[in-house]
């Protein structure tokens, strides 16, 4: 039989102390049984090589933000515009 729902005030108090923490608190690892009792699971890869499930948001954030990067054309500069031939043929004259 299903438990009774959690009361709008409760989960608005619950909230609400939350907020007022100045200590940010992470998640429990991903080696606890925690997120099996809730029935969510990650691939055993990311859990094998992440403690955190924050660690692993963070690394592939940054993995996306080096990927975007190398994507990117970086603006060519005058100097790498100009053939040594045509940089010769202004000193001449």
């Amino acid at each position: 039989k299903n438990k009774n729902p959690l009361s709008v005030s409760y989960i608005s108090s619950q909230l609400s102390w939350n907020k007022k923490q100045k200590e940010t608190i992470l998640p429990p690892n991903c080696n606890k049984s925690y997120y099996k009792d809730l029935r969510v699971s990650c691939a055993e890869t990311i859990c094998g090589r992440f403690k955190n499930p924050v660690n692993c948001a963070l690394r592939m954030h940054a993995q996306a933000k080096e990927l975007e990067k190398k994507k990117k054309p970086e603006p060519a500069t005058k100097m790498a515009d100009a053939s040594p031939e045509k940089v010769g043929d202004k000193a001449q004259k």
